[in-house]
């Protein structure tokens, strides 16, 4: 790429990262609400109650997903050391936990991004903030450039010296090589995008991975959600404006003698202000010079409004989330949560399960680039290979243990022993567990001893 295609490239990022911004100021708990002005109709500060929906929204898919950790299996007959040194480089990189960050980037902003390096000795993994990097993809999904961005502070070190001034660079990912560009000035003082280096990457393609969400590789936090969360946010602080302008009321009081009122303090309020402020709202006689009456600034309002409207809009939040709202759903009777059936719980998680198998397979192809990686590195350096394999998500779906534990009778002749450990998710070592029921299966049982002892 040349200077002026890496800022045109740049500069069309810039509009993704304004999308990526406010669902990550969201996610943080920084909301609309937050910036509204204007104080209440009496003078005083509107609550701001901040619910972080979308918070919830984004981590109850991360761990429903990988709260489990993924298993990576061969194929019958295929060697398992491909698969132990990959284990070890997972472990190496602590990779699941880098997963959920990945996943939550992916459905938070539309991507996650990886990049892989190898130091001589060791394949390593980075996590790459999204807003920092600009990948150019094309018509089939594979990435031609990966640009990222990045500035150096000043007195910070780079390249072994230490920075003078503040520097602005640009690293271009090819196929083949590495760019590095630079902000300077040019001969007319001009701050310009130069080529300050290249030199080749020696990896057998782009060092980068693209983890997405969904099919459309956008961001799952729509706009229409956010939107919801605003209304709510709104809603709530409302009715908790409501409870304090009743609670914590207006005393009017008339007959007041209006000029010391009007006097003003060391910072140019008046004490008519500053009684206001106190709840005090002073008024003087009225024309007929009635004197002496005092009472509290009131007003009915419909809670049902304010309840109706909680209701409506948190049922959309989890509706356009995809994840069920078991407050709601419960009801706050403890009872029900130990009695609930398997079925109910299938069908209080469907539309959760649903959403994730989108997730799940638009995220499963990153795992397998990142594979492909390790396997054309490994090869390089003579390592075992992962061969033909399959990555198996162990969704944290709650299951009514008592009901399957009941039921695994009735299914004896239907189905095999491995069958029916697997409808256990309790069970993580099927073959472990197949191992000490044939053991405990051959130690004899003691007879019970009868009678009486002379």
């Amino acid at each position: 790429m040349k200077p002026n295609e890496v800022e045109l490239a740049w500069r069309e990022h810039e509009g993704e990262v304004k999308h990526l911004a406010r669902r990550y100021s969201y996610f943080k708990g920084q909301q609309s609400i937050a910036e509204l002005e204007g104080p209440r109709i009496d003078g005083r500060v509107k609550t701001k109650a901040i619910t972080n929906w979308v918070k919830y929204v984004v981590q109850t898919h991360v761990g429903f997903l990988l709260s489990n950790d993924l298993n990576y299996m061969t194929s019958e007959g295929e060697s398992e050391a491909g698969v132990d040194e990959l284990a070890r480089i997972y472990r190496l990189n602590a990779l699941p936990s880098k997963d959920a960050q990945l996943l939550s980037d992916a459905i938070l902003y539309g991507k996650g991004v990886e990049v892989m390096s190898y130091d001589g000795t060791e394949i390593r993994f980075s996590r790459g903030n999204p807003a920092n990097w600009a990948v150019i993809e094309d018509e089939m999904g594979n990435i031609v450039y990966a640009i990222h961005k990045f500035i150096i502070k000043k007195g910070s070190v780079f390249a072994g010296l230490v920075v003078s001034e503040e520097r602005e660079v640009y690293r271009v990912y090819d196929k083949d090589n590495v760019k590095i560009f630079e902000k300077k000035k040019d001969s007319t003082g001009k701050r310009i995008l130069m080529e300050a280096d290249s030199y080749p990457h020696e990896y057998p393609s782009i060092p980068v991975i693209v983890y997405r969400a969904t099919n459309s590789g956008d961001s799952f936090i729509s706009d229409a959600l956010l939107k919801q969360c605003d209304t709510y946010d709104i809603t709530r602080g409302a009715s908790a404006d409501e409870i304090a302008h009743n609670v914590d009321s207006l005393m009017l009081m008339k007959g007041v003698d209006p000029e010391p009122l009007m006097e003003k303090d060391g910072q140019g309020v008046t004490v008519w202000e500053r009684l206001k402020q106190m709840g005090l709202y002073c008024l003087p006689a009225d024309e007929e010079g009635n004197y002496g009456d005092a009472e509290y600034l009131s007003r009915d309002v419909n809670v049902d409004k304010f309840r109706f409207d909680l209701t409506v809009t948190r049922a959309s939040i989890h509706i356009m989330g995809a994840v069920p709202d078991l407050d709601e759903t419960i009801g706050g009777n403890d009872g029900t949560i130990t009695n609930i059936s398997g079925v109910a719980l299938q069908l209080l998680f469907y539309s959760m399960e649903m959403q994730s198998s989108e997730f799940r397979r638009n995220f499963e192809l990153g795992l397998r680039q990142r594979i492909e990686m390790v396997n054309a590195i490994n090869s390089s350096l003579l390592r075992p290979l992962v061969g033909n394999y399959s990555i198996n998500f162990n969704p944290a779906l709650p299951r009514n243990l008592v009901e399957l534990m009941q039921s695994m009778p009735h299914v004896a002749g239907v189905i095999s022993q491995r069958d029916k450990l697997e409808l256990l998710p309790n069970i993580k070592d099927i073959e472990r567990t197949k191992r000490e029921i044939r053991e405990e299966s051959a130690i004899p049982v003691p007879e019970a001893q009868t009678g009486s002892s002379n």
